[in-house]
């Protein structure tokens, strides 16, 4: 937030500008998630594909309202999230109007076998939660997952950079855990390379300009 607020001040041009936020802390069997904006976090477990964030839009908001009043929400709920505008008005970011963001703090316990996504919202906009759950669930390297990932967005209309972060976990010795696969990729527009630690690896499409995407952040 600061540093939004200090480059905001440095170039008034950029003024209003904002980014979301999706961090996972994990000190095994715990998970600690922090969350602003639109950015989602899913876990895959035992085949079920769940939503562990809430996006702060104005149409998940209007949602939540129609549902407390007893009026129906939509009946697709697996219809990708399209280009419905209010889908893309966030009441809650880092940065924008230069107020506080009001994170929502979640921890849960995971578990061996479990898969985790962190995404930004160039892949739900296009992909189904059926389709996001089938590719999770391939026996696929998680570089390969991230790829088709970004690429079955693309094809399904590919209108905003897409990140993804996919990280399995599996026993490696009797109460011992390890990290089995953890994989970043991102579609920014620009050809990029990065050193990584071991065990987490970086795969790229160009398809169109956007801003550069740090792991776990998005704009």
């Amino acid at each position: 937030q600061r540093q939004i607020n200090r480059e905001t001040a440095a170039i008034p041009q950029r003024r209003g500008m904002g980014s979301t936020l999706t961090l996972a802390y994990i000190v095994w069997p715990r998970m600690f998630l922090v969350h602003v904006g639109d950015s989602r976090c899913y876990l895959l477990r035992d085949g079920v594909l769940q939503q562990l964030t809430r996006d702060h839009t104005l149409a998940e908001l209007a949602g939540a309202v129609a549902n407390e009043s007893g009026s129906p929400r939509p009946t697709d709920q697996d219809a990708p999230d399209g280009d419905n505008a209010m889908s893309h008005i966030l009441w809650n970011v880092i940065g924008g109007d230069g107020k506080e963001p009001h994170p929502d703090a979640t921890a849960l316990e995971l578990r061996m076998g479990d898969t985790l996504l962190l995404c930004t919202d160039g892949l739900n906009k296009h992909l189904s939660h059926s389709t996001i759950r089938q590719i999770l669930s391939e026996d696929l390297p998680t570089n390969s997952v991230c790829q088709k990932l970004i690429d079955q967005a693309n094809l399904a209309g590919g209108t905003d950079n897409t990140t993804v972060v996919v990280t399995r976990f599996s026993e490696a010795e009797p109460k011992q855990v390890q990290l089995e696969e953890a994989t970043i990729a991102f579609d920014d527009g620009l050809e990029d390379t990065a050193e990584f630690p071991p065990l987490i690896e970086e795969t790229e499409k160009v398809v169109a300009p956007a801003p550069t995407v740090q792991p776990l952040t998005s704009r």
